[in-house]
């Protein structure tokens, strides 16, 4: 089953023909995690303070490209930004099973590189981000979607928001 990336950034056009994510970002692939540290002490267990990865995405160099890179460099950012993951459930088009909504996001790093023979470069940028919502829909057996479970997290505030 194919499964299809896409990175919609608030006043950032991508590249993208897919019928329900025109003019997004196209993801080649993309990488995120969390981390909570647990201390043992004495008979007991305890957890610390979550650390959460900055959200970790390769493209295709594309019309979108200047803008991000100029995010970079100026420090400047943008109030949201959607990574969302679809793919075939009977319907005619696509459907979104995974959505991850960042707010008040940054580009803390940017790289573009490329080989030989390639049609065009490839980028890998980070997105810093203050607040992050983490959806997943399963499929059911009559391909329908149905939510599995949502989360928040507010990293300035350090505490789940949903």
């Amino acid at each position: 089953m194919a499964i299809d990336y896409h990175l919609k950034l608030d006043g950032i056009q991508g590249e993208s023909q897919h019928a329900k994510h025109k003019d997004e970002i196209d993801i080649l692939s993309w990488s995120w995690g969390a981390s909570n540290p647990v201390t043992i002490v004495g008979a007991g267990m305890s957890a610390g303070k979550v650390s959460m990865s900055d959200l970790t995405i390769s493209k295709r160099v594309d019309k979108s490209s200047p803008k991000l890179l100029a995010l970079g460099v100026t420090g400047k950012h943008v109030a949201t930004a959607v990574l969302t993951a679809s793919k075939s459930t009977g319907a005619k088009t696509p459907e979104d099973f995974l959505t991850i909504k960042l707010e008040e996001v940054y580009v803390a790093s940017y790289q573009i590189g490329g080989s030989h023979g390639e049609d065009v470069g490839s980028e890998s940028l980070s997105l810093a981000y203050g607040k992050i919502n983490y959806d997943y829909k399963e499929q059911k057996k009559d391909g329908t979607l149905t939510s599995a479970g949502e989360v928040g997290y507010d990293l300035i505030k350090a505490e789940q928001n949903k």
